[in-house]
This record gives structure tokens, sequence and C-alpha cells, in this order.
């Protein structure tokens, strides 16, 4: 799941090594996170912070398996290459607040999505591979109705304008297959 939870991304930002702008962090629920890469090899490398949710007191991360309780979030910066990634993992019992009620969308709007998560939209010399992976699949019949699909999932923000997932686009996006 991704969050722009104010809560979360102050806490990020606070325990951030240098160059770690993000204005949403996935976070996952779990009791248990094994702490991996933690030295380079291969062009990757994480680091771990525990943090107290309610104080914001940190903590290093130094045993592995590491195992959470409810009120402590480990946040991993994770380098790979040039890229950096955030996430933040909680104990179940923190996730609630963080989630929101899963919107209902139609089966066409869900491909959409979908599609939009899956494929670049252009590749090759070939354009509108996410309709055409639509229309494939049977779920958009025309280019008409895909059009009216994307602006619908625009006017409830789950693509930008652009036709990018939005936060909200991602978390339901993940979920599919």
């Amino acid at each position: 799941m991704y969050t722009k939870d104010k809560t979360i991304l102050e806490l990020v930002a606070r325990y951030a090594p240098e160059g770690f702008r993000k204005n949403e962090v996935k976070v996952e629920g779990t009791e248990e996170v094994t702490l991996t890469g933690t030295e380079w090899g291969g062009g990757h490398k994480n680091e771990y912070v525990l943090v107290h949710l309610l104080t914001g007191q940190s903590a290093g991360a130094t045993t592995s398996p590491q195992r959470l309780v409810p009120g402590v979030a480990l946040i991993c910066y994770a380098y790979a290459g040039l890229a950096k990634y955030v996430t933040v993992y909680v104990h179940p019992s923190n996730l609630a607040p963080l989630l929101t009620k899963q919107p209902e969308l139609s089966p066409a709007e869900l491909a959409c999505l979908h599609a939009t998560r899956s494929l670049k939209n252009t590749y090759g010399g070939e354009k509108e591979l996410r309709f055409q992976h639509c229309q494939r699949q049977g779920s958009i019949k025309t280019w008409d109705e895909w059009t009216v699909v994307r602006d619908e999932l625009i006017r409830k923000g789950f693509l930008t304008k652009l036709g990018a997932l939005t936060t909200a686009g991602k978390n339901v996006a993940e979920n599919l297959r």
C-alpha cells in the first residue's frame, strides 16, 4: 500500500539519509522483518531505522529478524543503483488507520488501472498499448469507451491528467493481476 500520510512522511523525512525526498512511501503491515542487504553488494544497499510512532524517537535496528510491536515502525531506505526507495514496515494493528475503503470500480476501470500499472503506453514505435491490451482482453471495445473510462478514472482521482497512476490508483492497481 502507498501512503501520503503526514505523520509517516515526517518520520521518513526526519531520519532519511541525504537525497531521500519522497512525497509518498510504501507501507507494509507485518510482525517481523528480515534485515537484508545492509552492506553494499551488486549496486544495492538497505538502511534500517526503528521509530516509535508517537514520540518519533529512533533506534538502530540491530537484530534480524526484527520483531515489530504495536506503535513501532521500521523504515527501510533502499539504494538500488541511482534509484532510491522507502518502505515503512508497521505492525498490522498500526496499518488499519492508514487504510482507505476499497472503491467500487467497474471491470473496465480495473482493466484500465491494471494496464496503466503494467505497461508503457508507447513502445517500439507502437502507440496506445494500454488501450490495445484492454481491447484484446475484451474489457474495452472501442477508443471512445477507453476515453470515457480513462476520463472517469481521472475524475475519481485514480489517474493524473497525463494518465499516470496517483497514490490511490497505485493502491488499487497493486492488487490487480
